[in-house]
């Protein structure tokens, strides 16, 4: 049986969750697979305060640094791919080919769910938690950014909603959809760019990961999950398992290249499979190592959307790596969520 780290919260805790002050990296142990969730939900939130006391709510707009903590969500600046952007436990961060780190913003907020937008630069939404001292509620619901991550204004669902997987459709961008982690779990959608949303309840969906959105078709989405990736063509009305070569494996990750639809990444957590890559719009894939072991896994993907040979992967402990040769060989960009100089 397939094994996986321990449970270190609920989902249902996780709503009401604050990091104590002193609260360190998230430890690991081989457990059952079921524990994969935890995961999901433990890791991103057990918070470490490793950041310097300079990345407070009065500190600069951007800030230079060595370090980040919590890596939640990846996106590829639709206008400079020279530019990544990091949402992660303690606010907003770009980093650039050079591998130059700058946070983004006054607020260290908990970026949760989190996308781009697939035209417009600098439009950013999330979900999660308020920064210690925000008067905020808490969880935040769904907020956008218009400047860059400067700064953030509500759009709906405050004190309502914790998505910890969210997607935005490159072929309508005012679809979103999004996992909510608050209760049992509930798929939601937004067909107004995030102002107003639908509360569809769970489906068959269970333990999601990962949110993906069909690059041409709006009402066509992707869940990863612990039984394999499973697909909806009526906008999350109905699911039905997409990729039969992975039913019943944990993937916790996965992306369609947004003007490439036959071209996707994920990560399937076992060592038969690792990384993975399909070039007939997830029906079939083929392993590019890099199984990360029982303690970790892929946790997020960025795709560079004018070349699809180049992407970036996150993993649950903060690590980063780039490929610009579709997965054959890979740069090391963060360790531990330090910063690795060329």
């Amino acid at each position: 049986m397939q094994t996986a780290p321990t449970c270190l919260l609920s989902a249902q805790q996780a709503s009401r969750y604050s990091p104590p002050p002193n609260a360190g990296r998230v430890r690991f142990t081989a457990r059952s697979s079921m524990a994969w969730l935890a995961l999901a939900v433990g890791a991103f939130l057990l918070a470490a305060t490793l950041l310097p006391r300079a990345q407070s709510l009065a500190g600069p707009p951007e800030t230079p640094v060595e370090e980040l903590t919590h890596i939640h969500g990846l996106a590829v600046d639709p206008r400079d791919s020279s530019v990544l952007w990091i949402a992660t436990h303690h606010g907003l961060f770009r980093m650039t080919n050079a591998r130059r780190l700058v946070r983004v913003g006054r607020s260290v907020f908990d970026l949760m769910g989190f996308v781009a937008h697939p035209r417009d630069q600098g439009v950013f939404y999330a979900s999660g938690h308020p920064a210690p001292g925000e008067r905020r509620l808490n969880p935040i619901g769904v907020e956008a950014s218009r400047d860059g991550g400067q700064t953030w204004q509500p759009l709906a669902l405050a004190g309502q909603v914790d998505f910890h997987a969210m997607a935005i459709s490159p072929a309508d961008p005012k679809v979103l959809y999004g996992w909510n982690v608050v209760g049992n779990g509930e798929f939601y959608r937004s067909r107004d760019g995030g102002k107003t949303w639908e509360n569809l309840g769970r489906r068959d969906l269970d333990r999601v990961f990962y949110l993906a959105a069909h690059p041409r078709e709006p009402g066509t989405v992707f869940a990863a999950m612990m039984k394999g990736i499973y697909r909806s063509e009526d906008a999350g009305g109905t699911w039905r398992l997409h990729s039969p070569a992975l039913f019943g494996v944990t993937v916790t990750a996965v992306e369609w290249h947004p003007r490439q639809p036959e071209r996707a990444y994920g990560y399937a957590a076992t060592p038969q499979w690792g990384m993975v890559r399909s070039s007939d719009g997830g029906r079939s894939w083929q392993s590019l190592g890099r199984f990360l072991g029982e303690r970790n896994a892929g946790s997020r993907i960025a795709l560079d959307p004018r070349d699809a040979n180049v992407l970036y992967y996150a993993t649950y402990s903060d690590d980063l790596v780039r490929s610009r040769d579709a997965g054959k060989t890979w740069e090391q960009w963060l360790a531990g969520g330090r910063v690795q100089k060329p």
